[in-house]
């Protein structure tokens, strides 16, 4: 008798462990985002990664954001590429603003400033002021973009309104 039940116990531990794993990849992204807050301010990144990376899989723009910043602050930039185009491609305009900074100075691929200008406007039309400075920044130049100095006092009023204070600096530079 005692063979059977333990026999039972294991077979019921086996049943509830293939309900566990069934629960846990049926996490909403609400669940893995909040179990990525938790491990994060826990020091746990890796855990942290894991949960993020699982949102990211799942169409979360702030999953797959988070999962491109935790690899920039590793400096794993061309792991963290693909996870930032992703959430930029679902409307992260964090994830653009990233993506464009890696594109802008080359870390971990080529540098490409057309194609970071590109990003980095669709980002600024979400309205990230970081992202409006950069833009700025090439138009004033003439980097990766037409020199347009008019499209760059634009772009600079943009990130000031947006609280970057570098924006309103250059602004009031250029309008002197």
């Amino acid at each position: 008798m005692k063979k059977i039940i333990i026999s039972i116990a294991f077979s019921f531990a086996a049943l509830l462990g293939g309900f566990a794993t069934t629960a846990c990849s049926d996490e909403s992204i609400d669940d893995l985002l909040v179990l990525y807050s938790n491990a994060f301010r826990s020091g746990d990144i890796e855990g942290a990664k894991k949960y993020v990376e699982k949102a990211c899989q799942k169409n979360s723009e702030f999953g797959c954001y988070s999962m491109g910043a935790l690899l920039i602050r590793e400096e794993k930039y061309q792991q963290a590429i693909p996870f930032l185009e992703k959430g930029c491609n679902l409307n992260s305009r964090d994830a653009c603003v990233e993506l464009g900074a890696i594109y802008l100075q080359g870390l971990g691929t080529e540098p490409d400033k057309a194609k970071a200008a590109g990003i980095l406007e669709k980002s600024c039309n979400k309205d990230q002021g970081h992202a409006c400075y950069l833009i700025g920044g090439l138009y004033k130049l003439g980097d990766g973009v037409p020199f347009d100095e008019k499209k760059a006092v634009e772009y600079f009023y943009r990130a000031c309104k947006l609280g970057v204070p570098e924006g309103c600096i250059t602004f009031q530079q250029l309008n002197k």
